[in-house]
């Protein structure tokens, strides 16, 4: 069957907007119409499409729906602008990305591929383990993820890794590790946490020391700037990646306080199988640029 233009509009806009009244300002229609076009999609498909509560989401049936939809949108677009040579417009492309990413190596990578591609990018923020999300959900077309294995009409690409260390200011040493840098005294001193679904501080403790990052006295800093800076200030301890770390450890700014024990966070470039030629392009550019900031070794 062909699906009506006006009924997948609507879906698209209630999944997007996450409410009726919403997608109904957006399209400058009724709440009712958007609620009569929704319906009679559903019952063109014979399946529920929309979960209908605040804020509004697809089931599973509307969820491969809305995928199909924002890619025959991505590759519609695309067609009109490259077809009608409009030189003024420009092509919205939603990645999901970790935070590290995102203030350290992603704009040196790709900043040459925005502006000669004239697209606009828009980034959803999310932890390295769950940026699949968003891709699965339909709301980004790609996405940076620490997860090998791609999902069904997906592929992954490595892209390298980001080294992390523990890492803490020379006074906070002095304070809390003169002793040693053991698990009596790491459980004593407070701990940098990046947030609530970071890992990498529990995995790293319970891997070289046997003990629960719940056991420690913890700061919750959701941010790479200011963690990064809290390391520094003497707040706590904590995991920073090389790409943050490199020139003060070198200075004897941050202290390495636990010499040859690092933790690599691999990284995986994930697209649909069927690409625009613009995301083809990305995806070239990244896995091409990538190795400039990500190291190899992938272990």
């Amino acid at each position: 069957m062909k699906l009506d233009v006006r009924k997948s509009e609507a879906l698209l806009a209630v999944i997007e907007t996450g409410s009726f009244e919403l997608a109904a300002k957006q399209l400058n229609l009724t709440t009712s119409a958007i609620s009569q076009r929704i319906r009679a999609l559903e019952e063109a498909l014979g399946v529920p499409l929309v979960i209908r509560g605040k804020p509004c989401c697809s089931t599973k049936e509307g969820l491969n729906l809305v995928q199909y939809l924002r890619r025959e949108k991505l590759l519609a677009e695309e067609f009109e602008s490259d077809f009608f040579g409009e030189q003024n417009s420009h092509l919205r492309m939603t990645i999901a990305i970790n935070n590290d990413t995102l203030s350290s190596w992603l704009f040196p990578a790709i900043s040459g591929y925005i502006i000669k591609e004239n697209v606009l990018i828009d980034i959803i923020v999310d932890d390295q383990d769950f940026t699949l999300k968003a891709l699965e959900e339909g709301i980004a077309i790609a996405a940076i993820s620490s997860v090998v294995l791609p999902m069904r009409g997906c592929k992954a690409e490595p892209l390298g890794a980001i080294r992390y260390k523990m890492l803490c200011s020379p006074l906070f040493f002095r304070k809390w590790f003169s002793q040693g840098v053991k698990r009596e005294t790491l459980l004593k001193a407070p701990l940098l946490v990046f947030g609530r679904k970071d890992k990498l501080q529990s995995d790293f403790l319970k891997r070289h020391f046997s003990m629960s990052q719940e056991a420690c006295h913890c700061h919750y800093i959701p941010s790479t700037e200011a963690f990064y800076i809290a390391v520094k200030m003497g707040v706590g301890y904590g995991m920073i990646s090389q790409l943050h770390y490199q020139d003060a450890v070198e200075k004897g700014e941050l202290i390495d306080i636990c010499p040859g024990r690092y933790t690599n966070i691999n990284l995986f470039w994930h697209y649909w199988h069927v690409q625009s030629p613009k995301l083809e392009r990305l995806t070239q550019c990244l896995v091409s640029e990538a190795p400039r900031f990500l190291i190899s070794e992938t272990r």
